[in-house]
């Protein structure tokens, strides 16, 4: 079987910690309890050698892959020696490949594209930063949406454009949204589960809800740290090597297996629509709507949809013999 393969969105205000969970996703973290894992995969194109001006589009692709890595491996560096790595520069669109693996989904592997510009900025409206975005979102699975929780300097006023910003998106996928730096709350997830830490988080949430529907976006508090300490006035990791991470593998956990429910249901309703086309086939007509030729095709483009011997295949299987018996019958 292929390893399933997604893309994914990352949007975060600048400051929610996107830097930092990108790197806690590849180094030595505390082993997740439910045996989640991750690891970025390496770089499997060339590097460009010749003039930038001279580039193909593979080649400038190319540079854009080895440009994310060298800085994500500079992030690293600084997280496993207690430091904090720089934010995302306001330049390119940074790319980067994982592998995850769970229980419940298997091993996947998902593009991450990290956004280079600001969602929030004075200088840009919200209705141009959205208008930057549409094109960005089009060939997306998935959507993850970075806000931090607030520390003692607040954060209302950027979460509110956030919120504006985010509206102004179409956008049917899934989301996640994850709250960042949950440890300034607690040192577990749990109180995530039945309250949201503002009114401006909950505002933004119901938002991406009212977006996608309930069932397609999940919210996840999320600390890449587990627990800090400030020191020489930043926010630096409490502990390293292991990370005390917490919540980092979840969201992407969950986008995957919402993403295989919502396959899963359109191939179901695929093969419902079949079956009742052969069950409808008025073979006494001349010039029927739909061909038993066309029928017989569709039929085998639909097995292969499911797990074979599963109860979906063998309902295909089944349609499929029940349309060659309605050829020969003709």
């Amino acid at each position: 079987m292929s390893t399933k393969k997604y893309n994914f969105a990352f949007f975060g205000l600048s400051g929610s910690g996107k830097t930092c969970l990108l790197a806690a996703l590849d180094i030595q973290r505390i082993e997740h309890p439910a045996g989640y894992t991750s690891s970025l995969l390496p770089v499997e194109v060339k590097r460009p050698a010749s003039e930038p001006d001279t580039w193909t589009e593979a080649e400038k692709q190319a540079d854009i892959l080895y440009k994310s890595s060298d800085r994500l491996e500079e992030a690293k560096n600084l997280l496993e020696q207690g430091a904090v790595p720089n934010g995302t520069g306001l330049s390119i669109d940074f790319i980067y490949h994982y592998k995850f693996s769970s229980p419940q989904t298997g091993e996947f592997h998902a593009q991450l594209i990290d956004y280079g510009g600001e969602l929030v900025s004075p200088q840009n409206a919200a209705q141009d930063i959205a208008k930057d975005l549409r094109d960005k979102l089009a060939n997306m699975d998935g959507l993850l949406v970075l806000a931090p929780a607030h520390d003692k300097t607040g954060g209302s006023e950027k979460l509110n454009q956030l919120q504006k910003t985010m509206g102004l998106i179409p956008f049917s996928q899934p989301i996640v949204f994850l709250i960042t730096k949950w440890d300034r709350i607690a040192t577990t997830t749990q109180a995530a589960l039945t309250e949201l830490p503002t009114p401006e988080h909950r505002d933004l949430y119901n938002d991406l809800i009212n977006k996608v529907g309930e069932e397609n976006c999940k919210v996840f508090p999320v600390s890449a740290f587990g627990q800090c300490e400030r020191r020489d006035g930043k926010e630096v990791p409490k502990q390293v090597n292991p990370l005390a991470s917490f919540g980092v593998l979840e969201g992407f956990i969950w986008l995957a297996q919402r993403l295989e429910t919502i396959k899963l249901q359109q191939n179901a309703s695929q093969l419902q629509n079949y079956e009742q086309a052969i069950a409808h086939y008025k073979k006494w007509l001349p010039y029927p709507s739909l061909s038993l030729w066309r029928l017989k095709c569709e039929g085998k483009k639909i097995i292969n949809l499911f797990p074979k011997d599963s109860d979906m295949a063998k309902r295909a299987i089944q349609a499929g013999h029940q349309s060659r018996m309605t050829w020969w019958s003709r």
